[in-house]
């Protein structure tokens, strides 16, 4: 059984709204009225959804229709045993902005410290986890090359469980982007390599980072990219060689780049760099790498 919400949200009528679920006659949602026209969620989830639903800064109500249904309904729907997941859906309707390319990648930069992912050749499914792992470590923004999944494809927005709809993003030609982002924003970049690639330290090794900095993903081989790069970082492993899946590597990185940047003064990438070069380094170990 669907339960129908008429204005911004009323399910049934308003005295049955507030006697099944303590909800007032009208729920603004958060998102873009033009945008969003139908969501629809089971009624089990109102509760831990109402914050996203509700905006009680907005000052006029979103027209968007919200429907409640029973778990065996969004299953039906969905083909996600109710026992394994919850589920929500949205219709939406894209905006102009999304579908010429996002924002562009200045109107999402701050001034300040700055934690920013770039992505290259990574499909839907990746980019989706990517997401999720970017808002965990208090990613700011990323930036998505043209090589990429749409990051609002359905499967995208699943995998990030909605972050992807959080987290600011950009696309476009990183080729292009990245350049003009170390040149003209001063930002460092620390690209993530392959353990077996010599010219790499290991990220046990990185002292400090600069306190604004973007970490780029997926360009191994890109011989454009790695050159903008002024760190080239491995993970270390027992076993070299074996891979830890992009989500699992891409989520090490930033844990430890987070780490890193909050040890570091507020110099330019310049002194930021100099200051790495003369820590001491422990002394070379088992084979291991060093600066």
């Amino acid at each position: 059984m669907v339960m129908e919400c008429h204005g911004p949200c009323c399910v049934g009528s308003a005295d049955s709204c507030k006697r099944r679920h303590g909800l007032s006659t009208c729920l603004s949602l958060s998102w873009d009225c033009e945008v969003t026209q139908k969501v629809l969620l089971k009624a089990s989830l109102l509760e831990s959804l109402r914050p996203s639903l509700e905006s009680a800064d907005r000052k006029e109500a979103c027209k968007a229709l919200l429907l409640l249904c029973d778990a065996g309904l969004m299953e039906r729907i969905t083909c996600i045993p109710a026992r394994h997941a919850s589920a929500a859906l949205a219709l939406a309707e894209r905006a102009e902005r999304q579908r010429s390319g996002a924002a562009t990648w200045k109107e999402l930069l701050k001034p300040g410290p700055l934690r920013a992912l770039a992505l290259k050749q990574l499909d839907e499914e990746s980019v989706g986890a990517l997401f999720r792992v970017a808002a965990a470590f208090g990613v700011d923004v990323v930036l998505l090359d043209s090589s990429c999944g749409d990051p609002f494809h359905r499967r995208s927005v699943r995998v990030s469980m909605g972050q992807v709809l959080r987290v600011p993003c950009a696309m476009g030609s990183l080729e292009e982007l990245l350049p003009q982002l170390l040149r003209d924003e001063d930002v460092d970049a620390v690209a993530l390599c392959e353990d077996e690639d010599e010219s790499c330290v290991y990220l046990d090794k990185l002292s400090t980072i600069h306190h604004r900095w973007v970490c780029l993903i997926g360009a191994e081989g890109n011989v454009d990219l790695m050159a903008c790069c002024r760190h080239r970082v491995a993970i270390q492993k027992v076993a070299k060689g074996v891979s830890l899946g992009v989500a699992v590597a891409s989520s090490i990185m930033l844990n430890g780049l987070a780490e890193r940047d909050g040890r570091t003064p507020k110099v330019s990438v310049e002194e930021a760099f100099n200051r790495t070069l003369m820590e001491p380094m422990l002394p070379e170990t088992g084979g291991e790498r060093v600066m």
